[in-house]
């Protein structure tokens, strides 16, 4: 997150389809270094910067460790993020997954239940279902008449309109 501007980053996070966030909680419930800027612009923006038709989809997974639960500390930095990201006007895609190395999978325990319920919401669900990424459904559609017609044939159903042909 610091190779780039933070106000950057959160327009890139804006124009993409959705984002995904994976953080460690570094000592006493601090961010990484390589996440201080970010969460200090982050710190620094209004709430609701996003309004809901330029709102960025987001998901925030938190690598941590259980033997920090005193406290607050356990997946701190993950847990603040996701909250910021929905102050700001972010859609969450779920709520925040928090890994924990302490478990017998390590991180994978709950990494691979917070990726199966996420994927099908960015990619689609099999058997058809829509996605993040499906096209929107198209504004008007097109289809060739066959042959010429008056200029008062009016196929129907209504609202129907004749554009010429520019190339074949």
């Amino acid at each position: 997150a610091n190779a780039m501007h933070p106000d950057t980053l959160l327009e890139c996070a804006a124009e993409a389809k959705s984002t995904i966030f994976v953080t460690s909680t570094f000592g006493e419930g601090e961010f990484p270094e390589m996440m201080e800027k970010f969460w200090e612009y982050l710190e620094t923006c209004k709430d609701k910067m996003f309004k809901e038709e330029d709102a960025f989809r987001f998901g925030v997974f938190g690598l941590g460790s259980s033997m920090y639960a005193g406290g607050d500390q356990f997946n701190k930095a993950a847990r603040l993020l996701d909250q910021k990201l929905g102050e700001i006007g972010g859609e969450r895609l779920l709520e925040v997954g928090l890994g924990d190395d302490q478990h017998s999978e390590l991180y994978r325990g709950e990494m691979d239940k917070w990726i199966a319920t996420i994927m099908p919401k960015i990619f689609g669900k099999e058997g058809g279902g829509a996605s993040y990424l499906d096209p929107p459904e198209p504004l008007f559609k097109l289809s060739l008449a066959p042959g010429k017609h008056a200029k008062s044939f009016r196929p129907l159903p209504p609202n129907y309109h004749f554009a010429p042909l520019e190339s074949k």
